[in-house]
């Protein structure tokens, strides 16, 4: 072991909190190359270092998706891989997540499903399996008690508690019905986002449920807006996306957390300013 990390791993094992922050401070600006090192030669039992080393090591794989998420905003395109995109944001705002897990339950539940539609017929038949499955089966539903939490805009977070705000909601029933072969499309509704297959509207924060005229009547109506032919068009992924951070931009600025607020609002820029 060289000098440098055996000083570093004695740090790490100091009694004194301030010391121990000032280091892991250091340590996250290094790059992954050193991470790997410090990894490589931790001691495994003791707790403390590991758990240390964890925690630097979520901040600078933070730093880096920050990197790598705003190059995808100023590239990103209609066609964009927009799971890919949910999943770098929340591993930028939320270090440390599971994503594994996460890809891992849409696979499952998209298997489930496709088993679940053999031999259905029709689009209405198939939305209503789907909502069966993912609002009865799998419990999602939406956060009705803490509606304005940042967890609710990260993905990984809520497949893993199975709540989160409209276009989340939708998101999941678009990733697992794409696994199932459904194409299903969202629609940037004001004031609450809906999704679509095949002509049937649905709402994945209300458990799937189907949609009618008058439905999207009394969501506009709350509003005070006359319905409009453009509210019911599909979203491309620039709009999701957009859509997405412009809800954790709300969430930031009423909760004044200013160093948030300005990440997002530059990623919002990069997205729609070509």
């Amino acid at each position: 072991m060289n000098t440098e990390l055996h000083a570093i791993l004695r740090l790490l094992q100091d009694d004194d909190p301030e010391t121990v922050g000032l280091v892991k401070e250091q340590l996250a600006g290094r790059n992954a190359d050193f991470l790997r090192e410090l990894q490589r030669i931790r001691p495994t039992d003791d707790e403390r270092v590991s758990r240390h080393v964890s925690d630097i090591a979520a901040r600078i794989e933070a730093r880096a998706a920050e990197a790598a998420l705003a190059q995808l905003c100023a590239n990103f395109t209609p066609a964009s891989d927009l799971e890919n995109a949910a999943f770098l944001l929340a591993r930028v705002l939320q270090p440390g997540v599971d994503e594994a897990d996460a890809r891992a339950s849409l696979d499952q539940w998209g298997a489930r499903l496709a088993h679940l539609l053999s031999g259905t017929d029709g689009a209405l038949e198939r939305v209503m399996f789907l909502g069966d499955f993912l609002g009865h089966e799998v419990k999602l539903r939406g956060n009705t008690g803490d509606y304005y939490h940042p967890a609710n805009s990260m993905l990984p977070l809520v497949i893993e508690s199975r709540v989160g705000i409209p276009i989340t909601l939708a998101l999941v029933f678009i990733l697992v019905g794409r696994r199932a072969g459904m194409i299903i499309e969202g629609v940037n509704f004001p004031g609450h986002f809906l999704a679509r297959h095949e002509g049937v509207l649905f709402d994945p924060f209300d458990g799937g449920r189907i949609l009618s005229k008058a439905d999207c009547r009394d969501i506009l109506e709350r509003q005070s807006l006359a319905p409009q032919p453009s509210f019911f068009a599909a979203a491309d992924s620039v709009a999701v996306f957009v859509r997405l951070l412009a809800n954790l931009l709300y969430i930031y600025q009423t909760a004044e957390e200013h160093d948030q607020s300005e990440r997002v609002s530059r990623w919002i820029r990069l997205l729609t300013v070509r």
